[in-house]
């Protein structure tokens, strides 16, 4: 009778340790489910950071080049501007330009 009450109390405890592990690996797998998605996200917001910082440098950079752009024209008109004020002298102007105007001196410098 008594080896029949510990058989009893050996599968009741063999039952409880069944389902207590069963229990931690559930546990074990829904943390580990846990890391697996916390990981995930982690890495959708670098790359959304990543992303981003990318797009910042490109309009940076297309800025700079528009800036260039400007600046190259801006240069352009002046020297067309210069040019064009040194082959055409103003109408009021002292004598000494007016000569210097005249044997094209101006159109030499440039």
């Amino acid at each position: 009778l008594e080896i029949e009450q510990e058989k009893k109390q050996a599968l009741i405890d063999k039952e409880n340790t069944l389902k207590a592990l069963a229990e931690h690996k559930a546990i074990e797998e829904a943390e580990r489910q846990a890391a697996i998605q916390k990981a995930k996200e982690f890495q959708s917001q670098l790359k959304g950071q990543i992303d981003y910082r990318n797009r910042i440098s490109a309009l940076d950079h297309e800025e700079e080049y528009r800036q260039q752009l400007r600046q190259y024209e801006a240069e352009a008109d002046y020297q067309v501007k210069l040019r064009t004020a040194l082959e055409q002298p103003p109408s009021k102007m002292h004598p000494a330009w007016k000569q210097y105007y005249q044997s094209g001196s101006a159109k030499k410098a440039y």
